[in-house]
Order: C-alpha cells, then structure tokens, then sequence
C-alpha cells in the first residue's frame, strides 16, 4: 500500500506541486485533516472520490480503513471503498447498556460500534479496549473478543 502524505505550503492552497496535486487527481479515497488542510485542495479529487476529514477520527478509524483494503488484496490507492465496506452499519445508542453493546459486537463479529444518539447522529465509537478498560464486568470483554476473533467470511 502506498500512502502520500501532501501539503500545500503554510495553509496556502494555490501552493501545492503539480505532483501532489496529480496524486489527489488520482485517489479514489482522500483522507485529509480538516483542521489543517484548506478545503480548495480537495477540488483536485476525481468525481466520485471518497473525501474523509481524519479531524474528528481516531487513528484505528483512519488504519482500519486501510487495513481492509490490503487484506483482500486491493490497492487502496485505486479500490473504490464501496468495494471493501460492509454492507450494513451496526450501531448501538450512547444509553444503552454496555453488555447490549458487548451482544452486538459479538453476534456480528465487530470490534467498533458506531455510537448514536437517540436522533440517530453519530457520537462516537466504542471499541473492544473500551469495554476492557471501562466496563464493570471484567469477563465482558474477553468474551466478546473470544466471539469476533472466530473466523468468519463477512457479506460485503
């Protein structure tokens, strides 16, 4: 996997290469820091990419991504995501008890839950480290990580 790492100079858009600006051109996915990165140099993707501001995302969000990609053998630089993502969004709400969440990871074999709200936005993420650091139950989290470390070929 190949990852380009670009800047424009001091937050001046007009001061990217020619070859950083050929790279964006090409990317199916580009993932950029919003906080840092003037948002006229996403003008350069190609139609159709997938533009991810990292700014609110965590590192394994952003490595997960790519990892999935190089597991089935795709070229992250040129494999639409729509190829390599799972087909169905599993959620758990920010009220819900923690051995809810715990059930879903298991029975769908995730280590991350999108978290929502009760308007259905997005909050956050719980992860398996958060239910090993967090929870009140210790063997909770063993068992889920037993339950997705099961192999399995997930639908996509």
């Amino acid at each position: 996997m190949t990852v380009h790492f670009i800047g424009a100079g001091p937050g001046a858009a007009d001061l990217i290469t020619v070859r950083g600006r050929d790279l964006i051109a090409r990317c199916p996915v580009c993932l950029y820091a919003g906080s840092l990165v003037p948002r006229a140099l996403l003008d350069h993707c190609p139609a159709g990419a997938r533009i991810v501001d990292t700014a609110p995302m965590s590192l394994d969000e952003i490595v997960e991504e790519c990892r999935r990609a190089t597991a089935e053998g795709k070229d992250p630089n040129t494999t639409p995501v729509r190829e390599v993502m799972s087909s169905e969004v599993v959620s758990c709400f920010e009220d819900e008890d923690e051995r809810e969440a715990a059930a879903k990871m298991q029975q769908y074999q995730l280590r991350r839950l999108v978290v929502l709200d009760r308007n259905e936005r997005p909050v956050g993420i719980v992860s398996l480290g958060d239910l090993a650091v967090y929870t009140s139950d210790d063997r909770l989290a063993g068992e889920v990580t037993e339950a997705v470390s099961e192999p399995a070929q997930p639908e996509r």
